[in-house]
């Protein structure tokens, strides 16, 4: 016993937990987990007892922004060793209470006292719990402090890959973990994404440290390079493998080494994302350079055109010039290999980039003595596609009678230059892949509670559901074992802005009971509290439901989204109805593709079931699910709602015989520097769909839940004022001026839904990624929300690595917001993912791109954009396929950038010109454009005018 411990010595007459008690209060580590030690038996259970309610006790009595200090590691120890079960007291380390604990010393020391195998058990088990986002230092401690073996569990590979205090002062080879996690790095998944930012630059990060290991001997530098040639073959995205290309440079390998892997590297090159591909092309080029390590490798003149072809077919310009560059030196020094790497040439010929096709014409003009006449004659038919100036530097080398070589231009400049062969067209699209199942038991739910994303969450809220109705003790216990985040953290929030709140209080719910009156500290008297009535829509009209208490904890309009407060609502009718004892056996809406759509027949079959049942579906839920089904329901689908004789069955028979609700017309303008968006409803304009019919039963626009959800309203003065303020002047950042006339869709929640799109809120854009599937059959009003958090520069980048790659999976209309998310997204980070949307959208024939042609040149005239940065993504796009598209958004450009006579054209409209000229003969396009009529009818000879004679002559000829 401590010094400190003593004026609590003595077990007195109530039993050992007051004095263990009295020892926790004063933050005594050493003092409880001597006393610990000595309990007995009976002692152990009766503290055993006590230290979760203690828990709760110091947890509400501790300052809001602090943490249990000294007190909670006593605290901790008291339960380590007191509970009796491996899995209830792994349960009690991995409390987040108990979060700011990292050391091991005395934890451990506690441990200590119970069997090998029971504490290997427990330090197991709380390995397994961690999380990639969790600190996990304790139970890494504790690994290696007991020399337990580490579980094969990704996520604690991903924590110990970031750890930054490793013993010895980032030492590596002092670490017992080190021999087990080194492999399982090259294994594990999420290890590369989560070190993107380690870039070798710092002393304690984790590539300098396995460098210094493996140069000190205590890894061994062949399992690194194999582990990394292992984890490129894997695949995945560049940002998951930049890690381990960091890596395998950081060791600098040298020949000999890469030798062994050769062939791998060689099946690298052709698929593999940029940064891995041209690692793997060095490689293969350093081995091929050297006539031993070829002979080593195996390697023949197959292997090398194998190599060249696949380098050269790569779109990135980087990858495709070297290996353009290899095929140079290759010819050079082999030059009987002329023939067999013309084909590689050819591709050249045709790349999407225009400086690779120049590099390919030059180094074919370069050895055009070397070619046998046949491959000759397969470059010149290659070449029929290009530029008249290459196409002429083809002629001199190749004589201009050649075959396949069109005519040198004519002084006039009035011959058109043929296109080339028509690029194949692009393939159908895949359909959308299935939707997993729901978990079918509490412990394949559990890992979802942590996972992130929709599909994540709608699993986890269908399980959830499901599970109650089928086995509710089972789902308790787990939840008790595996407890959410802090209860104090949670409930002491005033709202719940995100869905892992919600599901955090839901799992408190069913463990432990009005759980929320336990953690919660009384609100002070000037908080503002917003009560939502929730009503269901009935055949009688005649249902309302007492105050909501769980949708309190909602914020209010204009401080999120609608679509983002229209998830966070569905989360709080479930919570309602689970206090409330109402809640169904299922969820309505869970969707059946991931791409969020609800097929109508499975929604009928749940229909059925709830019917069964005698259950009705909660009102949200039921909302979402009809927003969710796809365009097109099958006759035999919708005869057979209409044989349903529930509340929701007769609603939702009418809604599918009606077809889906009307769809917002957007139009974007562009107001000094910033373009503007007004957003309106069809069936309030022309060309309208119409609207749902008026559903008996559906609450009336002013009812209380229905203004819980719907925007902020705005007078006609309001607007004006808005709309006038938002176009002053040309200078500054502004928000888009939006205005919305609302018609009535039959469901008062999408009315909410659709109404506000356009509008931005204080949230940034909550759960951005996730309203595409909120709104799966109306891509277009997803785009509109999306625009308002496209504008803004410090929000831009957000919204465009989130927006377009689901909006692409969407079905409905393709307008002016879809076409501005584009026009961003092509000149934005992630160009290459912005040119697969594009094809995506394409092949589905939903490519807006007379709009994003406008879109582009309001960019190019308001926005400073560049033409060069445009006009090279067109290209690659009209190479794979859509060249119909592409010629489309030329079309629409070319009539705004053409400049009036004696004004400066654009810089790159030359190049813009040309492409129309290769598109609009690969898609036989027909049909006199006056601008471009008026540009080629001018005097001179500038490379614009020149493009717009072509042009001209193509579109009007018989």
């Amino acid at each position: 016993m401590t010094a400190g411990a003593e004026p609590y010595g003595g077990r007195g007459a109530g039993g050992a937990w007051p004095e263990i008690r009295k020892l926790i209060g004063a933050g005594e580590i050493g003092a409880v987990a001597e006393r610990v030690a000595a309990l007995s038996a009976a002692e152990r259970r009766e503290v055993a007892a006590e230290v979760p309610g203690h828990l709760r006790t110091m947890w509400a009595t501790r300052l809001p922004w602090g943490d249990l200090g000294a007190r909670g590691e006593a605290l901790l120890l008291a339960g380590a060793g007191t509970i009796g079960g491996a899995a209830a007291v792994a349960s009690w380390l991995g409390r987040a209470e108990f979060a700011p604990v990292r050391e091991a010393g005395p934890l451990a020391g506690v441990l200590a006292l119970r069997p090998r195998e029971w504490r290997a058990d427990v330090v197991v088990r709380l390995a397994s719990r961690v999380r990639p986002d969790r600190d996990a230092s304790l139970a890494l401690n504790l690994l290696r402090a007991l020399g337990v073996e580490p579980p094969p569990h990704d996520p604690l590979v991903v924590v110990w890959a970031n750890e930054r205090r490793a013993p010895g002062e980032g030492n590596l080879a002092e670490d017992p973990l080190l021999t087990v996690m080194a492999p399982r790095l090259f294994e594990a998944e999420g290890v590369g994404r989560s070190l993107t930012w380690d870039t070798g630059d710092r002393h304690d990060s984790l590539l300098v440290r396995l460098v210094r290991a493996a140069a000190g001997g205590a890894i061994a530098r062949g399992m690194l390079l194999d582990g990394c040639v292992r984890r490129f073959l894997r695949g995945g995205e560049a940002a998951d493998l930049r890690f381990f290309v960091r890596l395998h440079r950081a060791l600098e390998p040298l020949p000999v080494e890469t030798a062994v892997h050769v062939r791998d590297y060689l099946r690298l090159i052709p698929a593999a994302p940029g940064p891995v591909a041209e690692l793997a092309l060095r490689h293969v080029r350093d081995v091929c350079e050297l006539r031993e390590l070829r002979e080593l490798a195996g390697l023949g003149p197959a292997d090398l055109v194998e190599g060249v072809e696949a380098a050269v077919f790569r779109p990135e310009r980087k990858l495709a010039r070297s290996g353009l560059t290899w095929l140079d030196r290759t010819v050079r020094r082999a030059p009987d290999l002329a023939d067999d790497l013309a084909p590689a040439l050819t591709t050249a010929l045709g790349h999407e980039e225009r400086d690779i096709r120049e590099y390919g014409v030059r180094i074919a003009a370069r050895h055009a003595g070397r070619f046998t006449p046949a491959a000759a004659e397969l470059l010149t038919e290659a070449a029929a596609g290009l530029p008249p100036e290459l196409t002429a530097r083809l002629a001199i080398a190749f004589g201009a009678g050649s075959p396949g070589l069109p005519e040198a231009p004519q002084a006039t400049g009035r011959r058109t230059r043929q296109p080339g062969p028509v690029p194949p067209a692009l393939p159908a699209p895949p359909s959308p892949s299935p939707f997993p199942p729901p978990p079918a038991t509490p412990e394949e739910l559990e890992p979802l509670r942590d996972s992130g994303g929709w599909a994540a969450a709608e699993r986890y809220l269908a399980g959830f559901v499901r599970l109650l109705a089928l086995d509710p003790e089972g789902l308790r216990a787990n939840l008790v074992a595996n407890p959410p985040q802090s209860g104090m953290r949670l409930f002491r929030k005033g709202s719940w802005r995100w869905v892992d709140d919600w599901i955090s209080a839901l799992g408190w719910e069913v463990a432990e009971p009005g759980a929320e009156r336990l953690w919660s500290r009384p609100p002070p008297a000037a908080t503002r509290t917003v009560v939502i009535e929730a009503r269901r829509d009935g055949e009688d009209g005649e249902s309302a439901a007492p105050a909501d208490h769980a949708a309190r904890r909602v914020p209010h309009v204009g401080q999120i989204s609608a679509p983002h407060r229209f998830l966070l609502l569905r989360c709080a009718e479930i919570l309602t109805a689970l206090r409330e004892g109402t809640l169904p056996p299922l969820l309505l809406a869970t969707p059946t593709l991931m791409n969020g759509h609800l097929e109508a027949a499975e929604l009928v079959a749940r229909l059925e079931a709830l019917e069964a049942a005698g259950a009705e579906p909660l009102e949200a839920d039921f909302q979402q699910a009809m927003l969710r089904v796809p365009r097109r329901a099958d006759p035999e689908v919708v005869a057979r709602a209409g044989r349903l004789t529930s509340r929701a069955g007769r609603r939702a028979a009418r809604l599918l015989r009606t077809g889906p609700p009307p769809d917002p017309a957007v139009t974007v303008h562009w107001a000094g520097a910033d373009p503007a968006v007004t957003v309106h409803w069809a069936g309030a304009g022309a060309g309208g769909t119409g609207t749902w019919p008026a559903v008996p039963g559906a609450p009336a626009p002013g009812t209380p839940f229905s203004a819980a959800l719907s925007p902020m309203p705005l007078s006609p003065v309001d607007a004006g004022s808005q709309g006038s303020q938002g176009s002053q002047g040309s200078q500054g950042n502004r928000t888009p001026e939006v205005s919305v006339e609302p018609v009535s869709t039959g469901l008062h929640l999408v009315d909410a839904l659709m109404n506000d799109a356009g509008r931005e809120c204080a949230d940034g854009g909550g759960h951005m990624g996730w309203w595409a599937a909120v709104m799966p059959s109306h891509r277009e009003a997803v785009a509109a929300h999306l625009v308002t958090y496209l504008v803004p520069n410090w929000d831009r980048t957000r919204a465009e690595a989130r927006s377009p790659a689901e909006l692409a999976q969407s079905d409905g209309p393709a307008g002016p917001a879809l076409a501005l998310l584009l026009a961003y997204r092509l000149t934005g980070h992630d160009r290459d993912a912005a040119l697969r949307e594009l094809l995506a959208l394409a092949a589905r024939d939903r490519l807006p791109a007379a709009g994003l042609g406008e879109q582009l040149a309001a960019r190019v005239r308001w926005d400073g954009l560049a033409l060069g940065e445009i006009t090279p993504a067109l290209e690659r796009a009209a190479h794979q396929g859509a060249h119909r598209d592409v010629w489309a958004v030329v079309a629409a450009m070319l009539p705004v950038l053409l400049p009036a006579p004696g004004r400066q054209a654009p810089r790159g409209l030359a190049g813009l010109a040309e492409l129309g000229v290769v598109t609009a003969g690969w898609a036989g396009a027909r049909g006199e454009i006056p601008e471009v009529a008026a540009a080629a009818d001018r005097p001179g000879s500038s490379r614009v005018t020149r493009g717009c004679r072509r042009l001209h002559t193509l579109l009007t000829r018989p």
